[in-house]
This record gives structure tokens, sequence and C-alpha cells, in this order.
């Protein structure tokens, strides 16, 4: 018997993020402009200057399931990932924990 706690995923909406679709068929600077707003997971824990196009996802289990990619100012690429559940099917997703996983590797880029 497999005692490890799993993480079904919730049927998909089949909805995608349209800013992150229009960011990569953009060039940079109307990139900035598309994807200058902020949000409470990954871009939470990102610098403000960094430009970010991010896809969110989430379900049962508390899951957060957050990739992206970022740019700092100068231009460099950084692909942030913060997969994140939790034992319970009903737990709440904790959208805090995905911003200081995103804090701490933009601590790590910059350093």
């Amino acid at each position: 018997m497999n005692s490890a706690p799993s993480a079904r995923p919730a049927p998909s909406s089949g909805r995608t993020a349209p800013t992150a679709l229009a960011a990569e068929a953009a060039p940079a600077p109307a990139r900035r402009t598309l994807l200058s707003t902020r949000g409470t997971r990954l871009r939470a824990g990102l610098p403000p200057e960094w430009t970010v196009a991010d896809q969110t996802g989430g379900g049962s289990y508390g899951g957060c399931n957050d990739v992206g990619t970022a740019w700092t100012p100068d231009g460099t690429p950084v692909v942030p990932a913060a997969p994140a559940t939790k034992p319970a099917a009903d737990a709440a997703t904790d959208h805090p924990r995905v911003a200081r996983a995103a804090a701490v590797l933009a601590a790590e880029v910059v350093s």
C-alpha cells in the first residue's frame, strides 16, 4: 500500500492566460507593457522591476502549480516554477508560500 499523499489535479477549465500567450509573440518592449500586472503568487515574490509571464494553476490538496518566465531589468531570462501540494484533499492554497519560493529564487539570481 502506498502511504504517500496524492494530489489529484482538478479538471482542466480549457482556459489559457491570454497575456502569457501574447507575450510569447510580442517583441520585448510590448511584452513589458502586456505583463506589468502584479499577482499574489510568483509575481508577488519577484522584484517589481522584473517582467513576468506566468501561468498559475491549482486544485484540490491545496495545489499551487505555478510556472513562468521572468526577465531581469538587463533582459536575463529566469524560469521560476513552484509546484506545491498539501496532504489534505480540502486544503486551502498557500499563495504566500509560492511567493516566498519566488523571492528565494530572485535573491539567488541577483546575488
